[in-house]
């Protein structure tokens, strides 16, 4: 199923919202089923790319894990930080080269196409779920590595042998195909409102649109016949239609994503750190609007629990 219009034939009888939750699924208990199938083949030997080809251009595409503070072994972190380490000039999105380095390193903006508002709403997010933020960060750091097959099926480098595809259905989320997904949250992006930006705070399908368009852009500016894109693999499938439907490449962030990918080298690295510190501005305004009373409240808690002298 690629497109909403499917699910209608598929469950007739159910409401968008039950269809959807239907087609999950059903999606994620045969994505699952597929990929312990492929799993017997064993692990890869080193990262293997998602390759498209468009325009001319040789995309590989290194979609990874990376969660706050990498993969969630270090098995696995090592792995891809060889992988990425020996690439040429990748173009990555953008904070995962903190997690996984590489000597020349193009990033990619894609915080900017959430805007004024979505960067306002992002801030005002991880302001209210700042503790739950900070255990998930102990958690990651101090999760102990597991040997069972789930894990190593989720997390692990095998889970790089697995198709693209059906690795967006593993994990606690389970997304949904790229096609639906696609067609879903484009339809909400598209429809340019405020309920629709905050329905979709980390628009990660826009994202990858944009991501898409800057990949374009790059490769044009470089004159490149191969260019290597590392992302969160959340976006890998999606990119790679993004690249290889002409259609897409129409759509004005993909024209954005292309036009900033494209600009002179001192352009877009001035461009890159304007746009940046505006952004982390936007979100910090609203961070800081519950932050800073929060802890005056705390400290008038304590003044006023303490015992009089």
């Amino acid at each position: 199923m690629r497109a909403l219009s499917d699910l209608a034939g598929a469950y007739p009888n159910l409401d968008d919202k039950a269809r959807l939750a239907a087609a999950r699924g059903a999606w994620v208990t045969a994505a699952t089923d597929e990929a312990k199938r492929q799993a017997e083949a064993g692990p890869p030997t080193s990262l293997p790319p998602v390759t498209v080809e468009a325009g001319g251009v040789t995309y590989a595409l290194y979609g990874v894990i990376h969660g706050i503070v990498g993969g969630e072994s270090k098995a696995y972190r090592d792995f891809v930080r060889d992988g990425v380490a020996a690439l040429e000039r990748p173009v990555m999105e953008n904070g995962i080269r903190h997690l996984y380095p590489n000597d020349a390193v193009e990033e990619i903006p894609d915080f900017a196409v959430l805007g004024i508002v979505g960067a306002l709403w992002m801030g005002l997010l991880v302001a209210i779920q700042y503790p739950l933020l900070l255990w998930e960060l102990a958690r990651e750091l101090l999760r102990k590595e597991s040997p069972d097959a789930a894990f190593e099926l989720e997390s692990g480098v095998l889970y790089h042998g697995l198709d693209h595809e059906v690795r967006r259905a593993l994990g606690p989320d389970g997304e949904l195909p790229s096609g639906l997904s696609i067609d879903l949250e484009m339809r909400r992006w598209d429809a340019s409102t405020v309920k629709a930006r905050l329905a979709d705070p980390s628009a990660l399908v826009p994202r990858s649109l944009y991501m898409a368009g800057y990949a374009a852009g790059s490769a044009s500016r470089r004159d490149a016949e191969r260019l290597s894109l590392v992302i969160g693999d959340r976006h890998t499938s999606e990119i790679a239609v993004f690249l290889t439907d002409p259609e897409w490449s129409r759509h004005p962030l993909f024209q954005r994503g292309r036009r900033f990918g494209a600009l002179p080298d001192g352009r877009r690295r001035a461009r890159f750190a304007a746009v940046k510190i505006g952004h982390l501005l936007l979100m910090t305004l609203p961070f800081t609007a519950i932050l800073i009373p929060t802890l005056m409240l705390f400290q008038w808690w304590r003044y006023q629990s303490m015992p009089p002298l």
